[in-house]
């Protein structure tokens, strides 16, 4: 093999290398939802079960909840929005 042929190699690998990192990172940031706990709000208005990210989060301007207190939900401060390892999670209050 040429030297010149070995260059053109490496540089070939180099450029593919970085392909990669960056196509690499754009998959990670769509799979991320949140970095911290103010990025997760409750997927639902009313008696929520789980959380989203912000960018997904409801419309409630013309919605009114009842005031119960259902169980499995966020109710009278069953449980909160959190973000563990990049994904919305509630974190459930003792049971």
């Amino acid at each position: 093999m040429k030297k010149r042929d070995l260059i053109i190699l490496i540089l070939i690998i180099g450029l593919l290398g970085v392909l990669f990192y960056f196509l690499n990172e754009k998959i990670n940031d769509t799979l991320v939802e949140c970095y911290s706990d103010s990025d997760c709000v409750a997927n639902s208005c009313c008696h929520a079960s789980s959380c989203v990210s912000k960018s997904l989060k409801p419309n409630c301007s013309d919605i009114f909840c009842t005031m119960n207190c259902q169980s499995d939900t966020m109710d009278c401060g069953q449980g909160s929005c959190g973000c563990v390892k990049g994904k919305c999670i509630v974190n459930w209050g003792e049971k």
